[in-house]
């Protein structure tokens, strides 16, 4: 039987900022690259500069319910407030369900009651000291086409401008993580591989026409110049998220998101990181860069699919930093091998076709 997915998507028309659906994207490129028939309530991410070709067409004749999948992310209900789709859980339903998460903080809308009804809620910044409801399964950001297609032109990985790109895109309510590597990593690490924290213009709109349009639907993250340093460089930082407390589990309760502010405000470190995943880590991966996080499997963070530290990316241990500095002087061929390992880790388990296939298995379609 052939598959049918209808996504619901926030609409992106007019000159005002608009919603970046990246897990929509990823998933609906991946599905069509598998055959899969998609739709949507309206026309979402434009293929072309006139905006006349998208990747998902609203087609007036195909409704949910002629489709064996759903899919809504919590971009619906959080940019504009708009309520669950009418009729979405209805009892003789014949489609599966399936929320996306990729909510930043802890107050996060798919732990809301009505939620449980999904099949699947697809969550990224998976940690594993989060108590989470029983519909809730390990997600990531994940590659888009529009990433692999920014990062193919790479230098040779032995060719690159040997420098470590550590530039956050927001420098507002810093993230801790962030400020512990800034305190104690790039310092030290400065001394083996140096540091390049220049930026980009990014509120500048690209003289590409395309990329204006990319520029626009991306919420301003996609920039010509942004890549092309990706693309030349050895190495680039992708630190992001909050040290948490292992205890309350319910991180969205009053108490465990006092004790965030408590451990941000006073530089503690704890051995559990939330809200790690980016788009930066998997640009760095497509472009192929050593990318350098946490070590994930030792700060909590879940993926479906996990590098491995050492063979795919620079996982930091910032209590012993000078072990990472250690592999960087001893291996010289160190930033080379994890470079050209994590970009082929990650086209193969996170190109939309292997997020879309990963979806079609937890399903069982």
């Amino acid at each position: 039987m052939h598959t049918r997915v209808y996504f619901y998507c926030v609409p992106t028309e007019g000159p005002g900022p608009v919603a970046y659906q990246h897990l929509v994207v990823c998933l609906a490129e991946g599905l069509r690259a598998l055959g899969v028939s998609c739709y949507a309530n309206v026309n979402y991410w434009p293929l072309d500069t006139s905006r006349t070709r998208f990747l998902l067409e609203h087609n007036p004749e195909v409704v949910p319910g002629d489709c064996d999948i759903v899919i809504i992310s919590d971009d619906w209900f959080t940019w504009g407030g708009r309520p669950m789709p009418e009729g979405l859980f209805r009892a003789d339903r014949r489609y599966v369900t399936v929320a996306l998460d990729r909510q930043d903080g802890t107050r996060l809308i798919t732990l809301q009651p009505e939620f449980r009804d999904f099949d699947l809620v697809l969550r990224t910044h998976y940690n594993e000291s989060t108590r989470y409801p029983g519909n809730f399964r390990p997600w990531a950001y994940g590659l888009s086409e529009r990433i692999i297609e920014a990062t193919k032109d790479a230098w040779p990985t032995a060719e690159r401008r040997n420098v470590l790109l550590a530039n956050w895109r927001h420098s507002q309510n810093p993230h801790s993580v962030r400020l512990a590597v800034e305190r104690t990593f790039l310092p030290r690490i400065a001394s083996v591989l140096p540091v390049d924290s220049s930026h980009e213009a990014l509120d500048e709109p690209p003289q590409s026409s395309y990329e204006r349009v990319l520029w626009r639907e991306t919420g301003r993250r996609h920039w010509h110049d942004y890549y092309r340093r990706l693309r030349e460089s050895a190495a680039c930082a992708c630190f992001g998220g909050f040290f948490i407390t292992r205890r309350p589990a319910n991180k969205a309760g009053t108490i465990s998101r006092g004790l965030r502010r408590i451990v941000t405000s006073t530089g503690m470190q704890t051995t559990l990181v939330s809200q790690f995943d980016s788009w930066r880590l998997w640009e760095s991966f497509a472009a192929g860069c050593a990318t350098f996080h946490v070590d994930l499997e030792r700060y909590g963070c879940i993926l479906p699919e996990r590098p491995r530290n050492g063979i795919h990316y620079a996982g930091i241990n910032l209590q012993k930093i000078d072990t990472t500095l250690a592999m960087l002087t001893d291996d010289p061929f160190f930033l080379i091998r994890i470079a050209d390992a994590g970009r082929t880790w990650a086209l193969e388990h996170y190109s939309p076709r292997a997020s879309a296939a990963r979806l079609l298995t937890l399903l069982k379609v």
